[in-house]
């Protein structure tokens, strides 16, 4: 993503496709394949990196929020993170990384208890347990109660905000709700 501010912004995927099967997201319309090595995800980084440098241009900001559910790919996701903060690699600073994640609640604490200084973001989508469970299947094991409580933990523990990412539906039988 290019903004007007130069700052270039890198979607990263964590896994090929996802196991996750949120209704408005066309990734998890197809069949997990399989989750991607620190490796893969590094290289996804390093690949715009050297398309932007012949602009002259480089990566400033890194978001988990490709392909995949970054949190079901835990360990490969923090190494990539760790190695991409290193300053003998890319030297993305903490706070220009984040992980994007559906509610893997348990995750949640242990992203938090890692303390690695990077941004959470949420896929919210929904107000309540209902809705988010139909949109969301993932909800019906971690409700919005126990992911609201994960949230609480991470912004107590980080003092940092959280984002919340929400899409707007208009398909009748959905606005109803």
């Amino acid at each position: 993503m290019n903004h007007k501010d130069k700052r270039r912004t890198v979607c990263v995927s964590s896994q090929v496709f996802c196991a996750v099967g949120c209704k408005f997201c066309a990734t998890g319309a197809n069949k997990f394949e399989k989750n991607l090595s620190c490796q893969e995800i590094i290289e996804q980084v390093l690949f715009v990196n050297r398309h932007l440098k012949h602009k002259e241009e480089i990566v400033t900001n890194i978001v988990f929020m490709g392909m995949g559910e970054p949190f079901l790919n835990f360990d490969e996701v923090i190494k990539a993170i760790q190695i991409l903060k290193d300053e003998e690699c890319l030297g993305i600073g903490a706070r220009h990384i984040t992980v994007s994640t559906s509610g893997i609640v348990p995750k949640i604490y242990a992203f938090t208890d890692l303390n690695l200084h990077t941004r959470l973001a949420i896929s919210l989508h929904a107000p309540n347990d209902k809705l988010r469970s139909e949109l969301m299947p993932l909800n019906k094991r971690y409700p919005l109660s126990e992911l609201m409580k994960a949230c609480d933990y991470y912004t107590q523990q980080t003092n940092k905000r959280i984002s919340y990412e929400y899409v707007l539906n208009d398909e009748p039988e959905i606005s109803a709700l």
